[in-house]
């Protein structure tokens, strides 16, 4: 368990974790202020994510998919969950000023509006070179 940073208790598993928004942050069970994880967590999962995903993407077959961009979308997405919930006792957590910027329901509303951007291009794409 990680210590809240707003009252320095032990609440945070690795399953709020998982379940954490796009920038790591999660509601404290105990206090109710949110936490998310600090800069350098962050940047550390996403230098894995930078290594490791166009090396699997690649040997995959995955590059010359016309649907590249929703795979990546799934994969990048899951494979942040993946890394928080491994990494969990080496991350840490810092105070956030506020409410997430990108909470659930805004979340989904940006996915729902990038898979229908990626349907459309793809299918002008595909209209061009028929």
């Amino acid at each position: 368990m990680i210590a809240c940073p707003n009252c320095n208790r032990r609440v945070f598993t690795r399953r709020d974790m998982l379940y954490a928004t796009l920038e790591g942050a999660a509601r404290c069970r105990i206090c109710g202020r949110t936490a998310r994880l600090d800069v350098m967590s962050r940047w550390l999962m996403s230098c894995v994510l930078a290594i490791v995903l166009p090396a699997a993407y690649l040997y995959g077959g995955v590059f010359y998919s016309g649907h590249f961009f929703l795979i990546s979308i799934f994969v990048i997405f899951g494979a942040w969950a993946i890394l928080a919930f491994i990494g969990f006792p080496l991350l840490a957590l810092e105070a956030a000023a506020g409410n997430a910027s990108v909470d659930r329901k805004s979340g989904r509303l940006i996915l729902a509006a990038l898979l229908v951007s990626a349907i459309v291009i793809d299918g002008f794409i595909r209209a061009r070179f028929e």
